[in-house]
């Protein structure tokens, strides 16, 4: 980047390249998923990788792809105020943040992706702009340090409660117009699948001042506008996503849902209570969009998004607890989120998780560079903790989610259409039953979030073999109604399928194997030199490297051990970056690790 021309201009400085070079996208056959088949993974690249930057998310995709992930939505990544942020202070649209990249490896991030099926969302806030923003310099009324009363773009004061830096008028030409260009730039120049609209409520002229009421109440002329930008993506990119935080009553977001865009389906605190242990609002029936009115399947529900408390940290820190049965302890708590993982992505419609959440991520929201906990500590960069995946009863969380979402791709329209059946609860109950039915298969999901053991009855839609999808075991049902115990925590995802790819081979009967000699791997991740610290019995040792496909790389050490503790450095294992696991071979026992390359 050039510098700036100090002492010869003030504020912000434009860079542009005459004949800057051009990307070739060449994921040609490249098809969005569905939209009512979403799975998407919501990450502030920030916060993700060391790196910071948009080739870790190419070297990351492989990751993504075997968590079954099909779509990425990216936190803003577009110019804001200062660097440490999370994107919803904009001043310029059409510019991607230089701190992640160049504009090319934005474009081959996205290619790459498109390659593995996987679609790219872009959250925007478009509600408002700050000061910083030529939009708002051009009329600026600096007197009273607003946009002035003849700003084409903006309004001098907000519309809306809600409203942070300077409010747009979306009646305005100046606005659509602006709009427009946004929209058509992001879907062709980059070819981004679609837009997360941030507090998308806010697209009003009707005056509510601070009366939150008023401004939920039903507004004619925000469906219009809405309506509007809708057909404006679909004239540019047929099938791109519209996604809305609009926030409050259903009706609104009825009618938006049914003329085809998504609504963001908040269940984190119903979702933690289950976590947690407890029954009050624990009912997830807002997951399933029939149930709250709607004709068509136009909710993305999720447990957690950056805006919300992380479930982990709850469930350490306030989950229940007496002398039988712990929910603060991690291993509780991990398996407790694998019961919601099975329930909630199995319920019909689209589906979103916040980054390692598929890991148990346990710090607040709030947690500070320091490591306290404080409320103004929001924005702050937070650990990023891939080492997590050296942990068994974490690494069992992130299968289980996979295998889940898997099931999900593997019969689409079980999951993409209204297909939930009799003998489901999912209210305010501690055993939750799900129950689908679809000629391309049935399934029953029983999830007992007590913190005691139950004896439990549902019924089966059809009788015949079924199977526990992630465990392999066969269930003959001779009749309908079938009767089990299940444990604090416990779950089971029923299948009238021969389907075997989703049994989570980290079983619970190994989940303490490798804390059982110690096995540590650091630093994790690593630039190619690491060390393996372990105990042991006397006897030869072979040390293997395989890719995240399970293919053998190669051999990274052979030798004989002591008893009792061990350290084998291993230096310049010379891969490309990405996900590998570890193989530790003694005489009759094998023990593996996942190692993250840099």
């Amino acid at each position: 980047i050039p510098p700036y021309p100090v002492a010869k201009t003030t504020g912000m400085v434009g860079v542009f390249q005459t004949a800057a070079p051009t990307f070739n996208f060449t994921a040609s056959s490249y098809q969005r998923p569905a939209k009512e088949n979403l799975m998407i993974y919501e990450l502030l690249i920030r916060d993700f990788t060391n790196f910071k930057n948009y080739q870790s998310l190419i070297d990351t995709l492989s990751y993504f792809k075997n968590l079954g992930v099909n779509a990425i939505e990216l936190m803003p990544i577009f110019e804001f105020d200062g660097n440490e942020s999370w994107g919803y202070n904009p001043c310029f649209y059409f510019a991607p943040d230089k701190y992640y990249g160049t504009k090319q490896k934005l474009q081959e991030f996205i290619d790459e992706a498109h390659k593995k099926g996987i679609a790219i969302i872009l959250d925007i806030a478009l509600n408002h702009v700050t000061g910083n923003s030529p939009l708002a310099q051009l009329y600026w009324d600096g007197t009273n340090n607003q946009p002035t009363n003849n700003n084409p773009w903006l309004n001098p004061t907000p519309k809306h409660p809600f409203n942070v830096f300077n409010d747009f008028n979306h009646e305005s030409a100046a606005t659509k117009y602006h709009v427009y260009r946004f929209i058509r730039h992001w879907l062709t120049e980059y070819k981004v699948d679609g837009f997360r609209w941030d507090l998308s409520k806010g697209f009003t002229q009707v005056n509510s001042g601070s009366n939150v009421g008023a401004w939920g109440n039903y507004d004619a002329s925000r469906i219009a506008i809405w309506k509007n930008y809708y057909d404006s993506m679909q004239a540019v990119a047929p099938g791109s996503y519209c996604i809305l935080e609009h926030f409050g009553g259903d009706q609104e977001e009825i009618e938006l849902a049914n003329y085809g865009m998504l609504l963001w389906n908040n269940l984190n605190y119903e979702s933690n209570q289950n976590t947690m242990g407890y029954i009050n609002n624990s009912t997830l029936y807002r997951a399933y969009a029939p149930y709250k009115g709607y004709t068509k399947l136009g909710l993305i529900s999720y447990a957690e998004s950056h805006d919300e408390e992380r479930l982990m940290y709850k469930n350490i820190n306030f989950g229940f607890t007496n002398s039988n049965y712990d929910v603060k302890s991690l291993n509780i708590g991990l398996q407790r989120m694998e019961a919601l993982n099975a329930l909630m992505l199995l319920i019909p419609g689209a589906k979103m998780y916040w980054q390692f959440g598929e890991l148990g991520y346990d710090y607040s929201i709030n947690t500070c560079v320091n490591g306290t906990v404080n409320n103004n500590c929001r924005l702050d960069p937070k650990p990023i903790r891939w080492d997590y995946l050296q942990n068994t009863y974490r690494k069992r969380l992130k299968e289980v989610v996979g295998s889940i979402s898997r099931l999900r791709a593997y019969k689409p329209a079980v999951f993409s259409n209204q297909t939930v059946s009799n003998g489901t609860d999912i209210s305010g109950v501690f055993v939750k039953k799900l129950v689908l039915s679809h000629n391309d298969m049935k399934v029953v999901v029983l999830a007992n979030f007590d913190v005691t053991t139950v004896n439990t009855n549902i019924d089966f839609p059809s009788i015949g073999l079924w199977k526990n999808y992630l465990t392999g075991e066969s269930l003959q049902v001779n009749s309908i109604n079938q009767s089990f115990t299940l444990s604090p925590g416990a779950y089971k995802v029923f299948i009238n399928d021969t389907l075997s790819s989703g049994v989570v081979t980290t079983s619970v009967a190994d989940l303490n194997k490798n804390e059982a000699i110690g096995l540590r791997i650091y630093p994790n991740p690593s630039k190619g030199d690491c060390t393996i610290e372990f105990e042991s019995a006397t006897g030869q040792l072979n040390i293997d490297l395989y890719n995240n496909l399970g293919i053998h790389i190669k051999t990274i050490y052979v030798g004989m051990l002591d008893k009792g503790s061990n350290t084998i450095k291993i230096n310049n294992l010379d891969q490309k970056p990405g996900l590998y696991i570890v193989k530790l071979q003694f005489k009759d026992q094998a023990f593996w690790q996942p190692l993250v390359l840099e």
